[in-house]
C-alpha cells in the first residue's frame, strides 16, 4: 500500500491538535451536562450507534452498491493521492439542467414534460455519492467493525487505527467539504435514506424530481454548517442559494 509518509514531527503536531479538541470538546460537554438542552441531547443515540443502525436498517440500498466499500473509497483515496489530487471529487448533477427543469416544473407542473432518464440519473447519483458520503463517514465514528484491513500493519484498536489516518495520512483532508468541515455527517443519512426508499417505479419524472429537491434541502442546512450539497450538484451551496431565491 502506497501513501505519503507523514513525518514525526508533523504526525506530533497533528496528534497535540486532535488531543487539545478532544479534551475542548468534552470541557464543554461536562460544563453543560446538567442542562435541560444538554439532557435532551443526551437522549438521542451517539453517532456510532446512529451509523450502525442506518446500515442495517436501509441495507437494501447499500445491496445496490457492492463495489463501494470502506476499503474501496481509501484505496481511491491512495489513487488520488498518487496522481496528486487533494480532494474528493464528486460525480455532481450538472447545476444549469437542473435549475432549467426545475423552473420549468414550477411554470408547467404535470406538464413540464421532464425527461425520466435524466431525472432518474440524478436521483442515482445522490444516491450513490450518499453511499460514499456514509462510508467515509463509518471510518470517522466507527467504534465496532472498523475496516481494519486499510490499515498496514496488524491490529484490532480502533482508536489506534483512526489516528494512524489522522497523523499518517491525508485520507481526512482529501475527505473535507468545501467550506472547511471534515466530510462525514451523522444524522442526515436518515433523511436522505428516507426520502429515497419514498421513490416507485410508478413515478411521474415530476415527481423524482420533486424527490431530488427534498433531498438538495437535507444536504443544505440554513446555517451553512455541516453543507454538503458539494457531493450532489454542481456549485453546491451556491447554486442552492440560487435556486432557493428564484422567484
Amino acid at each position: 500500500m502506497e501513501y505519503t509518509i507523514i513525518g514525526d514531527k508533523e504526525a506530533e503536531r497533528r496528534l497535540k491538535f486532535v488531543s487539545m479538541a478532544f479534551k475542548h470538546t468534552k470541557d464543554n460537554f461536562m460544563s453543560l451536562i446538567h442542562t435541560d438542552e444538554a439532557h435532551k441531547e443526551c437522549l438521542h443515540p451517539e453517532p456510532d450507534v446512529f451509523i450502525v443502525d442506518c446500515f442495517e436498517k436501509y441495507k437494501s440500498i447499500f445491496d445496490e452498491y457492492p463495489e463501494i466499500s470502506a476499503k474501496s473509497i481509501f484505496e481511491r483515496y491512495l489513487n488520488d493521492e498518487k496522481n496528486r489530487k487533494r480532494r474528493i471529487e464528486w460525480d455532481v448533477i450538472p447545476a444549469e439542467q437542473y435549475h432549467n427543469l426545475l423552473k420549468r416544473y414550477m411554470e408547467m407542473g404535470e406538464g413540464a414534460r421532464i425527461p425520466m432518464n435524466t431525472v432518474l440519473s440524478w436521483f442515482n447519483t445522490i444516491k450513490r455519492n450518499t453511499v460514499i458520503l456514509y462510508y467515509i463517514s463509518y471510518m470517522h465514528y466507527r467504534k465496532k467493525g472498523f475496516p481494519f484491513e486499510i490499515i498496514p500493519f496488524e491490529t484490532t484498536n480502533v482508536q489506534k487505527s483512526q489516528m494512524w489516518l489522522v497523523t499518517r495520512t491525508n485520507f481526512y483532508e482529501w475527505a473535507k467539504f468545501k467550506n472547511g468541515a471534515y466530510g462525514y455527517i451523522d444524522r442526515p443519512f436518515e433523511a436522505l435514506f428516507n426520502i429515497m426508499k419514498e421513490y416507485n417505479e410508478s413515478m411521474s419524472p415530476e415527481q423524482v424530481l420533486v424527490l431530488i429537491n427534498r433531498m438538495l434541502q437535507v444536504s443544505h442546512p440554513a446555517s451553512g454548517y455541516r453543507d454538503f450539497t458539494e457531493c450532489f450538484i454542481e456549485g453546491g451551496r451556491k447554486t442552492c442559494n440560487k435556486i432557493a431565491n428564484w422567484r
